[in-house]
C-alpha cells in the first residue's frame, strides 16, 4: 500500500496547490503585474495545459526527482540546493530530539514501571504527562529566555552563552565539520571538536523542546508496558523457572514492553516535521520546517509541492520502518484482538409508564431542575439568541436579522442570578467608599463573589445532574445491573482520570460563562473600547473623573517596565481589577483569556465531533460491506495520515486566507473545516477494529435475517458498541487540537483579531518574558498546559473504565499535533 499512498497523498497536494483559490502568478509577481509576464511564468509552470496534463506532468517530475525550484523566496534557486542547505539543521535537530526522547524518555518510564507506587514512579509519570501538554513553542519561548538569563539570575556564576564554547542560545548551528569529517579531524582535531561541541550545544535547548512530547510519551506508555509486562503470564512462567534478576528483566520484560513503544518511537517523525516549524522558528535555527513555513505564507506553491512530496516520502517511509522494528522486536506480533459486548436484551416498556407508577423522585428531581434553569432562563435564552446570530449571519443576504436582533434585546433584558449586573465589580473609589460595586465592596472582592458564584451554580447543576442518573438507575431502569455500572464504577475509583474531569469542567464552565466571569466585558474592553466610559478617583484633583476605555488602555498597558505594567492581581491606574494583569494594549488579560477558551474549546469539540461522525459513518460502512469500499477507505484514510498535520494545516490557511470562508467568526469556521478533514482517519483507524469485530457477531446474523435494512444494522446494532472506542480516541485527541491552534495563531495563521486567542497572546508577550511584564505569555502557557493535562487525564479515566486493555489512547497520544 506504500507506493498508492504516496500517490495519493501526492494528489491530494496537487489539489491544494493547483486547485485552490490562490494564484500561483500573483504570488510570484504580486497583484500588480505585467501581462506578458505572467503569461511567461503561466508558460513555465505548465498552468496554461488542461488540468490532466498539469497533473501528470506534476506526478512525473516529482517521481523522477526533477524537483523545480523556488518561484518567491529565492527565485531562480533549485529546490535540490535549499534542501541541501536547510535540511541538515532540520536533520541535526531531529537526531538529537530522538536520542533525547529515547535515552531520557524509556528509561524514566521502564524505571517507573519498575518501582510502581513510589516517589519516584509519581514524579516519572507525572513529568511525562505535563512535558506531553507543553506547547513546544511556548516551552521554546521560556526555555530561550531562562537561558538568556542564567548570567543575570546568577549573578554571573553560569553563563549560557560562554558555557564550553561562546555560543547565542537563538542562532543556527553552524555545521560545517559534516564536510569532510575525517579529513578536518586530522588536520584539526581541537577546531573540529570545538565546532562539534558548538553545533550541539547550539541545537540542545531546541531538541529538548522539540523531543518534549515524545519523551512525554514513551515515559507514560514504558511505564505502562513494563506493568502490564511483569504481569503477563510468560514472565511468571519465567520467574516459576527460576529466572530472576537482570535475565528476567533484559530478556522478558524489556524486549516485550518495547512492542507497545514502536508505533510512538515512528510517530516521533509527524511531531518532529509539525514542530519543527515551530521550534525553528522561535530559536532561529531556518531549517525544513522554517522553509516550508516561509514558502506557504508567500505563496511559493512550486516549492511547497516538493517539499510535501519529501514530507509523505519521509511519513511513508517511516510507517514501513514500523514494521520492520515490529518483526525485529517480536516476530509473533499479531493484529488479532477481542471485544467484549453485551448481548443482553431488555423487556421494551416505554419510560413515561415507569415514571407513572412512581412520580416522586422524578417529580422532585424535575423541580430543582426547573429552579437551576429558571435561575439562568436569560443566560440561557440569551445563547439561543447568540447561536441564532450566527446562524443568520452565515445565510447570503442575513434574512431575518431584525428580528433575531429583537429576541436578543428581549433575551437581555431577562434577569439572572449570575449576572454582572447581580453581582456588579465595576465600580470606582469616590474618597470615602466604593459605589456600583455589590455591596460597596471593592471591585476585586466583587469580582470574586461572582466567579464563586458562577462556580457554585455549574457544580450545582453537575450535582443535578448526577443525581438525576442514580434516581433513574435506582427507580426507573429495567434492569439491577448493565455493564454501564461497571464503567462508571471503574472511573469513580480511577483518581487520575476524575483530577482530568475536574480541570475539563473548571475550563468548560469559564468558556461557558465567559461573559461573567471577565471582570469587564467583550464589548468594552476588545471590540468597542470608545465607545464606553469609566469612572475612577483622581488622586490630582481628589474628585471622580471619567475617560474613554480606550483611553485608559492606553495608560494600563504592560510593557516590560516598572511604570509601564500592570500585574496579575493589581489595579491600574484607573481603578480597574485585573486578575491576570493586562495585555501590551492595556486590555485586561483575563478577559482575553477566558474568551480564549471559549474560542480553543469550541474549535476542538466541534471539530472532534465533526470528525468523528465521518469516522464512526465510514467505519459503519466498511465494517458492514468490507470488500472496495474498505479498500478505499484505506486508501484514503493512509493517503491523509501521510500528510503532515501542521504542514496541511499551515498550508490551507493560507491558500484559503483571502476567502470569504476565512472571515467567518475570525477563521474558527474553516480551522474546524480543517481539523474534521485532517482528524477522520486517525479517527476512522481507532475504531475499524472493533467495528470489524461487531459485523461479524451473531446478533448481527439475526438482525440481516429479520430483514432489517443496513441502515438500521448500522445505527441500531453496530454503532453504540463501537462508539465507546470513539470516545476515547477523540478524548485524549481534543487536546492536541488546541496545542496546535494555538500554534497556528502564534504564527500568525489561526484565529484573527479582534477574537481573543492564548496562542496569539502569547506572541504578543514573548518578548516581555523576562521583564516585569512576565504573566503576558506564561498565564497562558500554563492555561493550555493544564487543560491539555485535564483533557489527557480524562482521556485516560475514560479509556481505563470503558475498556482496561484497550489501546487506543496510545496512538491518540501520538498525533497530538506536534505544536
Amino acid at each position: 500500500m506504500s507506493i498508492p499512498v504516496v500517490i495519493f497523498g501526492t494528489t491530494i497536494t496537487f489539489a491544494l496547490i493547483r486547485l485552490g483559490p490562490l494564484d500561483p502568478v500573483s504570488a510570484i509577481l504580486g497583484t500588480q503585474y505585467n501581462p506578458q509576464a505572467a503569461e511567461q511564468i503561466r508558460t513555465n509552470l505548465g498552468l496554461n495545459q488542461p488540468l490532466w496534463s498539469q497533473y501528470l506532468d506534476f506526478m512525473y517530475r516529482l517521481f523522477t526527482f526533477q524537483l523545480g525550484q523556488s518561484w518567491v523566496i529565492a527565485p531562480g534557486t533549485t529546490a535540490y540546493e535549499l534542501i541541501e542547505i536547510y535540511a541538515p539543521r532540520t536533520i541535526w535537530l531531529g537526531f538529537w530530539s530522538v536520542v533525547i526522547a529515547l535515552f531520557v524518555g524509556i528509561p524514566l518510564g521502564f524505571y517507573a514501571g519498575l518501582n510502581p507506587n513510589t516517589p519516584s514512579d509519581y514524579v516519572a509519570s507525572f513529568g511525562g504527562i505535563v512535558w506531553r501538554a507543553m506547547p513546544n513553542f511556548w516551552l521554546a519561548i521560556m526555555l530561550v529566555t531562562a537561558l538568556s538569563q542564567l548570567g543575570t539570575w546568577t549573578n554571573g556564576l553560569f553563563t549560557w552563552q560562554t558555557w564550553i564554547v561562546r555560543t547565542n542560545v537563538v542562532t543556527p548551528p553552524a555545521l560545517g565539520f559534516f564536510q569532510s569529517p575525517v579529513e578536518q579531524f586530522l588536520e584539526d582535531p581541537g577546531g573540529w571538536t570545538e565546532s562539534f561541541i558548538r553545533a550541539t550545544k547550539q541545537i540542545a535547548p531546541a531538541a529538548l523542546v522539540l523531543g518534549s512530547a515524545s519523551m512525554g510519551n514513551e515515559m507514560r506508555i514504558g511505564r505502562t508496558a513494563v506493568l502490564e509486562t511483569i504481569n503477563s503470564n510468560y514472565v511468571e512462567t519465567a520467574r516459576a523457572k527460576g529466572v530472576s534478576g537482570r535475565s528476567l528483566v533484559w530478556k522478558h520484560i524489556f524486549r516485550n514492553a518495547l512492542i507497545p513503544l514502536v508505533p510512538i518511537i515512528t510517530g516521533e517523525a509527524f511531531l518532529l516535521l509539525g514542530g519543527s516549524v515551530f521550534v525553528e522558528t522561535v530559536f532561529a535555527i531556518n531549517g525544513l520546517g522554517w522553509l516550508f513555513f516561509n514558502a506557504a505564507i508567500n505563496g511559493d506553491l512550486p516549492l511547497i509541492g516538493t517539499l510535501m512530496f519529501i514530507f509523505i516520502l519521509i511519513l511513508v517511509g517511516t510507517n514501513i520502518l514500523q514494521d520492520f522494528l515490529y518483526t525485529i522486536i517480536d516476530p509473533r506480533v499479531g493484529y488479532d484482538g477481542g471485544i467484549t459486548v453485551s448481548t443482553t436484551t431488555e423487556t421494551e416498556i416505554p419510560l413515561r409508564q415507569r415514571v407513572a407508577e412512581n412520580p416522586q423522585p422524578a417529580l422532585i428531581w424535575a423541580a430543582v431542575g426547573a429552579v437551576l434553569i429558571g435561575v439562568e432562563l436569560g443566560a440561557i435564552l440569551q445563547v439561543v439568541g447568540a447561536i441564532a446570530g450566527v446562524v443568520v449571519n452565515l445565510i447570503p443576504g442575513d434574512p431575518g436579522a431584525s428580528a433575531v436582533q429583537s429576541l436578543q434585546a428581549a433575551f437581555d433584558a431577562i434577569p439572572t442570578l449570575i449576572s454582572r449586573d447581580v453581582i456588579p465589580n465595576q465600580g470606582y473609589w469616590n474618597g470615602t467608599g466604593y459605589e456600583n460595586t455589590f455591596l460597596g465592596l471593592s471591585p476585586a472582592v466583587a469580582w470574586a463573589i461572582r466567579v464563586a458564584v458562577v462556580y457554585a451554580y455549574a457544580f450545582a447543576v453537575l450535582a443535578w445532574a448526577w443525581n438525576g442518573y442514580k434516581r433513574f438507575r435506582r427507580h426507573y431502569r429495567r434492569v439491577d445491573w448493565t455493564p454501564r455500572d461497571d464503567v462508571v464504577n471503574r472511573f469513580r475509583g480511577h483518581s487520575w482520570g476524575k483530577f482530568g474531569l475536574i480541570i475539563v469542567i473548571t475550563f468548560v464552565v469559564m468558556a461557558v460563562f465567559a461573559p461573567t466571569l471577565g471582570p469587564t466585558t467583550m464589548e468594552q474592553n476588545i471590540l468597542q473600547p470608545y465607545d464606553y466610559e469609566v469612572s475612577y478617583w483622581s488622586e490630582d484633583t481628589q474628585s471622580v473623573e471619567t475617560v474613554l476605555v480606550g483611553e485608559a488602555n492606553l495608560g494600563s498597558g504592560s510593557q516590560g517596565a516598572g511604570d509601564e505594567n500592570v500585574a496579575p492581581l493589581t489595579y491600574d491606574d484607573f481603578g480597574r481589577f485585573h486578575p491576570f494583569g493586562t495585555a501590551t494594549n492595556g486590555k485586561d488579560l483575563f478577559t482575553q483569556v477566558v474568551f480564549g477558551a471559549r474560542i480553543s474549546l469550541t474549535i476542538a469539540v466541534v471539530a472532534m465531533g465533526i470528525a468523528g461522525l465521518i469516522g464512526l459513518a465510514l467505519a459503519m460502512i466498511t465494517a458492514y460491506y468490507k470488500g472496495l469500499a474498505d479498500l478505499a477507505t484505506v486508501l484514503v484514510s493512509d493517503s491523509i495520515q501521510a500528510l503532515p498535520v501542521i504542514m496541511v494545516l499551515i498550508l490551507m490557511l493560507v491558500i484559503f486566507q483571502n476567502t470569504w470562508v476565512r472571515e467567518l467568526y475570525d477563521g474558527a469556521v474553516l480551522i474546524i473545516l480543517i481539523f474534521s478533514i485532517v482528524y477522520w482517519p486517525f479517527i476512522w483507524r481507532s475504531i475499524r477494529g472493533p467495528a470489524l469485530q461487531v459485523s461479524e457477531q451473531d446478533w448481527i446474523d439475526a438482525a440481516k435475517s429479520f430483514g432489517q435494512t443496513p441502515t438500521q444494522v448500522m445505527r441500531k446494532h453496530m454503532a453504540p458498541y463501537v462508539f465507546s472506542y470513539m470516545l476515547i480516541y477523540a478524548s485524549l485527541s481534543l487536546g492536541g487540537i488546541i496545542i496546535s491552534v494555538a500554534g497556528l495563531s502564534y504564527l500568525g495563521l489561526g484565529i484573527t483579531a479582534p477574537t481573543p486567542e492564548w496562542g496569539r497572546l502569547i506572541a504578543n508577550g514573548q518578548q516581555y518574558v523576562a521583564s516585569p511584564s512576565w504573566h503576558i505569555s506564561l498565564v497562558p502557557g500554563l492555561l493550555i498546559t493544564l487543560v491539555v493535562t485535564g483533557l489527557n487525564a480524562f482521556g485516560d479515566g475514560i479509556r481505563d473504565a470503558i475498556d482496561p486493555q484497550a489501546d487506543t489512547g496510545d496512538e491518540a497520544a501520538a498525533t497530538g499535533g506536534g505544536a
